[in-house]
């Protein structure tokens, strides 16, 4: 049967145009309508051209291979369609594969595209699956009542068909020392005394008396953004580039204009005599941090990238929060909706963005450090856990039990674990401070202790790597109707 035969067939069932098939259909619609015998449901399905696909082990979404091969869903795909009606669950399957291949198609120029942007930077870079796709198109459509009539619809919703990981090198002890040793807090330099008490403080604050101390920490939160800036000064300084490169080729600023808005005039004649400088479209902007994190990107780097946007009068979300905003004395209470956001709870901490790829198309790329990559997964799995989703194997099952157990208290008490967790990391790892891992609280479960997330982890890893060996994703077998 050729295909334009087909796609009028189904799309004659999947509208109601066929009364024959019409009343078939009210016995198909719904996996759970179809009776008390499971395996003649899947043998209805099987016999309508339902076929499972298995991604991934234990992972499986329908889908209709008779019209996998046309372009768009033969049918509205609606959160209506996907409650009652299993063959628009197969459409969305379809979707969902069809843009995998074209996300992996696209992902090498991506990937040369950010190697030409951040040269010499730490990169990695996926295209998202089809499960991936798969289950976000499902809940955006559920959640906000959109719908889906065409496959560049779903592209829409997915957003993030690329995703980039740049991961910024750890300070060295030079550079440590050489910026303490060049420091200024409000365009002063720091006296002898102070960087000496600082260098103290950051390496053996035992040592110090208690006046001591207090002169320390009067300007330890500016030394440390001072070394965030140096950690991450090298992908700012490319990504100003890239950002003003675009904006020069898209006619929507001039080199005056860059200049009115006083942008660094090193940047500018770089911008002005380098060639090769690769352009880089951001559409939106986060600089995440918990309430006591130094972030990627300080308060300076962040109005250097708003004078771009004064320079090409066009405008892009930035979420961010002040450094010197006191959320120890006042709380989130006054803060805007953006600043808002831009303190996680968790103490989660990255710098990401969204960007447009030459294609056309809305990618993400994250920035991060070592010490703060290290805490993400467990920290994951902590808020997976906490919102009850179904993402965690077995070797799990002690942890979310404990998890579920904890009263608001302690519950306050594990965020405040994991915050600690984030910012230690990423000050011993990765800016060359002295600090000593937090200890969770005597009332919790050592169960829930990251040293047993890392060990739960390795252990999901091994068990994952046994299930992939050999494994090729693949149509479920249908000889016995079960997945």
């Amino acid at each position: 049967m050729g295909l334009a035969v087909k796609l009028f067939n189904y799309a004659a069932r999947a509208t109601g145009l066929s009364k024959a098939f019409s009343k078939g259909a009210a016995k198909l619609s719904g996996f759970i309508r179809f009776g008390k015998d499971p395996a003649k449901a899947m043998r209805k399905e099987y016999e309508a051209g339902i076929r499972y696909f298995v991604p991934k082990p234990g992972i499986k979404f329908p889908t209709c291979p008779e019209t996998l091969a046309a372009s768009n869903p033969v049918s509205e795909i609606s959160k209506k369609s996907l409650k009652n009606d299993i063959m628009s669950k197969a459409e969305l399957g379809n979707v969902s594969l069809r843009l995998e291949k074209a996300f992996a198609n696209e992902k090498p120029a991506v990937e040369k595209m950010l190697r030409k942007v951040f040269p010499g930077s730490d990169l990695s870079i996926r295209a998202k699956s089809s499960n991936s796709i798969y289950s976000k198109l499902e809940r955006v459509v559920k959640e906000e009542n959109t719908i889906i009539k065409t496959d560049a619809d779903a592209h829409k919703m997915v957003k993030d068909s690329i995703g980039g990981r740049i991961t910024l090198p750890n300070l060295t002890e030079k550079d440590f020392y050489d910026v303490i040793r060049n420091a200024k807090v409000n365009g002063v330099d720091l006296t002898a005394r102070e960087k000496r008490m600082v260098m103290r403080y950051f390496k053996n604050p035992e040592s110090l008396s208690p006046a001591q101390l207090k002169t320390a920490q009067s300007v330890a939160k500016d030394v440390k953004i001072l070394l965030a800036e140096r950690q991450s000064e090298g992908v700012h300084r490319r990504l100003m580039l890239g950002m003003m490169k675009d904006a020069l080729n898209r006619n929507v600023t001039t080199i005056e204009k860059l200049k009115a808005n006083r942008i660094n005039q090193e940047l500018l004649e770089e911008l002005s005599k380098n060639t090769n400088i690769e352009p880089f479209r951001v559409t939106k902007f986060c600089n995440y941090r918990g309430a006591e994190g130094i972030a990627y990107f300080s308060d300076r780097q962040i109005n250097q990238i708003k004078k771009i946007q004064l320079a090409t009068g066009e405008k892009f979300s930035i979420i961010t929060c002040d450094a010197d905003v006191d959320l120890s004395k006042y709380g989130m209470k006054y803060l805007s909706d953006s600043q808002k956001a831009a303190i996680k709870k968790s103490g989660y901490t990255t710098a990401q963005m969204n960007f447009v790829s030459k294609d056309g198309n809305l990618c993400e790329l994250q920035i991060t450090g070592q010490g703060t990559h290290r805490v993400y997964n467990p920290e994951h799995v902590k808020y997976d856990a906490a919102q009850g989703k179904n993402t965690l194997g077995p070797l799990y099952d002690d942890y979310k039990s404990e998890l579920k157990g904890l009263k608001q208290e302690l519950r306050s008490s594990y965020d405040n674990y994991f915050n600690d967790l984030y910012n230690t990391s990423r000050e011993s790892t990765e800016l060359f401070i002295k600090t000593q891992r937090p200890v969770l609280d005597s009332r919790l479960s050592q169960e829930l202790s990251i040293e047993n997330m890392i060990r739960l982890e390795k252990e999901t890893m091994a068990l994952e790597a046994e299930k992939y060996n050999g494994f090729v994703p693949h149509y479920a077998e249908h000889l016995n109707f079960a997945a």
